[in-house]
């Protein structure tokens, strides 16, 4: 029987990744005729063990510091009609598209195909680039691998077909200087070694570019981007490698702090060089956030209409973009910056006082009717519209034009009514929003409600206490906003009775205690009103009985860490300081979380006991440590405001602790 696919991996000695991917060919294997080849350069018993589970042809292969060498030996074994390659560190996230494609009778139309390959900057997985590969081809005498890195296939002759599936890429994930300099430390010398070799082959000088950006060596990167570049135009031709390391060339100018440069860079490239299509839309993408930077507003106008003008072109002939594109250089990419530099171009025909163009850019925003979100590109626009309040006129009646019913621009009506003063208006769009709010405009529409005394009954009717409880925490937090007498108009407007009401004057209570902004002998009082209205809340959701003995532990931990505080305030208005520290570090045990809230209190609790010449004892000491320990950890994650309310106050209890100074130096250095 004929073998329609031999599937080439080329493996060392990372068994779980092995894994991963062997599974994610499995369906391949199962569906198709094909065979499965691994090269492996690894010595690891075990990983030779998950291989042989999903295949007998194991090829060893002393690694040679040669990937060409080794892809070769692969495909000289291999007996498939089409071979497909990839790397144990990649697994596809579906194969049914490509088990179709041979399944159907498609494959008799194409001699090649790529598919995407998803390359992650970090291991969460939050932030990656897709780049399309050319890892699958028509088996012929003539095929072979060429280059000892950066390896590809030739030839790989058109038609093409172009896939939809990816695989998972985490090998560019520069998981500390270590392992990047590892990576770039072994990349290097090859490549070097392949333009000594071949000096005529532009490929070499822009990977070699590529891997000096990634490790940030950004003279040397220029350098051999100039002299890739300057190859290409000596042969004459033009490659998809020629259009990556051009677009590249102004970022890497600008990544060395020559701002200026970059954009002349840019300019004269699309001026004399004609690129095509694609590059100019990614050096359009450049030369915008130059614009907005060197304050050249009329140049930014003009390259965000020649960047959608090419785009549009791309769109109309995809086929072009596919031609076109070349490692993370691909219309997705740029389409995937497209608001950024949108924004850009506001800030440029804001600052001319364009009224025309805004009107006309904010229309490029894909608005979309019945509330639908648009989360992506709100923040930009509320970042571009607090960044020029003295244009907020001229940007309120700009969204007010606009037709659409979006609920972001349903508020700016709203903001624009308001402005004009025209009450009616205003509340009329304020109604509206609130019907078909988004999460992005809660707190801005609370806002708004505080400022006009409307009823947020409809906002509340729609969110639920979770969720609420989530707008209280940043209300409370966001500076300009959270004076107290507006917090207060909030509780009144969401009933001071009610479950959002409690919530809110608990969430007050904990802000004044945090911020220390409880004045003379009403701090006390304040505390126990914060335990005692979160208790009450609590109150309307669990029966009594679970509120007294044992029965507590059944409770929330944050119902448990507030019964704590009522009995330290109770403990300390009885003058029994030592069993209100201990309900104190008792407290700070179950939600650790808190180390603020506890620390303030632990600070009046400390004058107190000053002032009546009682001894501070080994548990003010204790829940000292406790609450370094919780410093420390905040300081770990960056939170150094937070850390450094609690390390100062902690510095006159312990004021020669080494590992406190050593903190407050960092907080100093970093924060």
């Amino acid at each position: 029987m004929d073998i329609q696919l031999t599937i080439s991996l080329l493996a060392s000695n990372r068994g779980a990744m092995l894994k991963r991917c062997l599974e994610s060919v499995k369906p391949l294997l199962a569906e198709i005729s094909s065979e499965l080849i691994i090269v492996y350069t690894g010595d690891s018993t075990q990983v030779l063990e998950t291989a042989r589970e999903y295949t007998d042809i194991i090829i060893p292969f002393r690694w040679c510091n040669d990937f060409s060498a080794a892809r070769n030996v692969g495909l000289e074994q291999a007996k498939g009609k089409w071979f497909l390659y990839l790397d144990d560190d990649e697994w596809f996230e579906d194969v049914s598209e490509i088990c179709q494609f041979l399944k159907s009778g498609e494959e008799r139309h194409y001699n090649s195909a790529f598919y995407i390959q998803r390359n992650y900057d970090d291991l969460n997985g939050l932030s990656y680039m897709d780049a399309h590969v050319g890892r699958m081809v028509r088996i012929s005498p003539e095929i072979r691998f060429e280059r000892s890195i950066h390896e590809n296939l030739v030839p790989f002759r058109n038609p093409v077909k172009y896939f939809s599936a990816f695989v998972h890429h985490y090998g560019y994930c520069q998981c500390g200087k270590e392992k990047e300099d590892k990576k770039s430390g072994r990349n290097i010398p090859m490549l070097e070694q392949e333009i000594y070799k071949h000096p005529m082959e532009g490929h070499n000088y822009v990977q070699l570019a590529q891997e000096y950006y990634i490790c940030k060596e950004y003279v040397k990167a220029e350098e051999y981007c100039i002299k890739g570049r300057e190859i290409f135009r000596k042969l004459g031709r033009i490659t998809s490698a020629e259009h990556w390391v051009t677009a590249l060339l102004p970022n890497i100018i600008k990544q060395q702090g020559e701002m200026r440069r970059a954009f002349d860079t840019a300019e004269k490239i699309i001026a004399e060089e004609n690129p095509c299509e694609l590059v100019t839309a990614q050096i359009c993408l450049c030369l915008l956030e130059f614009c907005k930077e060197l304050k050249e507003y009329e140049k930014g106008i003009t390259y965000i209409r020649l960047l959608r003008e090419k785009l549009t072109t791309l769109e109309q002939k995809p086929e072009l973009g596919m031609e076109q594109q070349a490692g993370t250089l691909s219309v997705p990419v740029v389409k995937s910056q497209l608001f950024y530099r949108y924004a850009d171009a506001l800030e440029c025909a804001v600052k001319l006082e364009d009224k025309k163009q805004i009107c006309e850019i904010l229309t490029w925003f894909p608005w979309k009717e019945n509330g639908q979100k648009g989360d992506a590109f709100y923040p930009l626009l509320e970042q571009w519209k607090n960044e020029n309040t003295e244009q907020l006129s001229l940007i309120l009646e700009c969204y007010h034009q606009l037709p659409c019913a979006d609920p972001y621009l349903t508020f700016q009506r709203f903001l624009y009514a308001e402005h004009m003063k025209e009450k009616e208006k205003a509340e009329e769009h304020f109604n509206r929003c609130a019907e078909t709010s988004t999460e992005f405009l809660k707190i801005q529409l609370f806002e708004a409600a505080v400022r006009n005394e409307y009823t947020i009954s409809k906002l509340l009717d729609e969110m639920d206490l979770e969720t609420w409880e989530s707008c209280l925490k940043s209300i409370v937090e966001n500076i300009e906003i959270a004076d107290e007498g507006s917090i207060r108009k909030l509780i009144s407007l969401a009933g001071e009775e009610t479950l959002y009401g409690l919530l809110a004057q608990h969430k007050l209570l904990e802000r004044n205690i945090c911020r220390n902004m409880v004045l003379g002998d009403t701090w006390a009082a304040d505390w126990k009103s914060y335990a005692e209205s979160g208790l009450v809340y609590y109150q309307n959701f669990y029966n009594q009985e679970l509120f007294e003995g044992d029965a507590v532990k059944y409770l929330p931990k944050k119902c448990r860490f507030l019964l704590l505080l009522w009995d330290a305030e109770a403990y300390f208005s009885e003058g029994n300081y030592t069993e209100c520290v201990r309900s104190l570090s008792e407290a700070l045990a179950l939600r650790p979380e808190e180390p603020v809230l506890i620390e303030r209190i632990l600070s009046r609790v400390q004058k107190e006991t000053s002032k009546s010449g009682q001894p501070q004892g080994a548990e003010i000491q204790a829940l000292s440590v406790q609450l370094k320990k919780a410093a420390g950890d905040l300081v770990e994650a960056g939170q150094f405001a937070e850390a450094w309310k609690i390390v100062m106050q902690l510095m006159q209890i312990m004021p020669e602790d080494l590992e406190l100074i050593k903190m407050k130096q960092k907080i100093l250095r970093k924060g």
